[in-house]
């Protein structure tokens, strides 16, 4: 199933919206509808700036995405065994840095038809 919202050409390169697809069809199989994951997962991308942010380093910001990684690691761990939720808590971390890379796709590498365009998604 894809999760693909845009019909292409609607990035600069074909690379990026395969990256863009395969990325949010990865998140889209960990999440697979769960409304609490994909809250808690949320929180977590927010609390995750980018690398080489100014706040990347910020020890109270570190703290708040140890914390939600914790919890996301529980709630898995509530749903699933405890390895299991391990792997998929370490997946779903591991993509957070594919995930600003796909926000720089849509913010910057899209292809923009006039000067003042907005995200738009078919319907």
């Amino acid at each position: 199933e894809s999760y693909l919202l845009f019909t292409s050409p609607w990035a600069q390169s074909l690379e990026d919206e395969e990256f863009y697809e395969e990325t949010i069809n990865a998140i889209g199989k960990f999440v697979d509808g769960d409304i609490k994951l994909t809250h808690l997962y949320s929180m977590l991308v927010t609390a995750s700036p980018p690398a080489g942010s100014s706040l990347a380093d910020n020890p109270l910001l570190v703290q708040v995405q140890a914390d939600l990684a914790l919890l996301l690691y529980r709630y898995l761990a509530s749903r699933m065994g405890r390895r299991e939720a391990a792997e998929q808590t370490h997946s779903l971390m591991g993509l957070i840095d594919k995930l600003h890379r796909c926000g720089d796709i849509l913010l910057n590498r899209r292809i923009r038809l006039l000067p003042d365009d907005t995200i738009a998604m078919e319907q």
